[in-house]
């Protein structure tokens, strides 16, 4: 976790080492509402985005002296000698506003790093205060190594699943558990801790994601039983023969009671 601190400055080559997106599985960046963070300083923006001629734009769009002094020039019935005078009037005029505008262009490109904005482009994860951040990662981080645990737990018997998708899993499993009155809670970080440390212990009475652990284990090897046999026919009477050798009499006889009806029904449809 990257935590830009009060009135410090993330930028150039340092944001390319921490940037989240290197791994976003494992790495999430946080900004304090009062730093900044960009590849470039206002300054640099400003020479690069904004240099002297868009200045100089600018201040014939808004400057009223400046918009007079360009409508004359664009008079078809003025003389050489007042042409000069113009354009020497207008060039001390922008370089009288220079400053004050080119104060103006490096906010407004400092506007471009706060948190806020780079909230909005998805860079960072959220927005901290300074006074309330120890807090927030104790229990965000508590949360993750707890979430890491389960998954560590759910990934043997959901091949294929990606980190979005056991998010989702639990999301799902924590609204069934709680309800939807509660779903909210999801957001909450010490809220999760207790329930993720519920699914965690063992001896839980309330052990959602243990359960759903267990249905999952139970689908995943009738799978790959099915495979087997769909894959191999030869052997599936030997396979059934083996299997029921490891059952208990009241198993063999709730296979048999299973298969009856299979059998009932295969008769009827080779005589219709």
């Amino acid at each position: 976790m990257i935590y830009i601190p009060p009135y410090a400055e993330l930028r150039g080559g340092a944001w390319v080492v921490v940037e989240p997106t290197i791994n976003p599985t494992h790495m999430e960046m946080y900004a304090d509402e009062l730093s900044r963070g960009g590849v470039l300083e206002p300054e640099g923006t400003v020479e690069i985005k904004f240099r002297r001629k868009d200045l100089e734009k600018t201040m014939q769009r808004l400057d009223t002296t400046c918009i007079q002094i360009v409508e004359k020039l664009t008079s078809p019935q003025l003389n050489p000698d007042e042409k000069a005078e113009l354009q020497k009037r207008l060039a001390a005029r922008q370089e009288k506003l220079l400053p004050m505008y080119h104060q103006v262009a490096i906010q407004f490109a400092d506007l471009h790093d706060t948190p806020g904005r780079m909230e909005e482009m998805g860079v960072i994860t959220d927005i901290l205060k300074w006074h309330s951040s120890r807090e927030f990662f104790y229990w965000h981080l508590k949360r993750r190594l707890l979430g890491r645990q389960l998954k560590r737990k759910m990934k043997p018997v959901t091949h294929n699943v990606g980190e979005g998708e056991l998010n989702s899993m639990l999301h799902r499993l924590f609204v069934e558990d709680r309800g939807t009155v509660n779903a909210y809670m999801w957001e909450d970080d010490k809220a999760m801790v207790q329930w993720l440390t519920e699914q965690i212990r063992e001896d839980s009475m309330d052990n959602a994601v243990s359960d759903n652990i267990r249905c999952l284990q139970r689908e995943h090897v009738l799978q790959q039983v099915r495979s087997l046999i769909q894959n191999n026919p030869e052997v599936a009477m030997e396979s059934i023969v083996h299997i029921t050798q490891h059952m208990t009499p009241s198993q063999r006889s709730e296979v048999t009671r299973n298969v009856k009806p299979s059998q009932t029904l295969v008769i009827k449809n080779h005589n219709s």
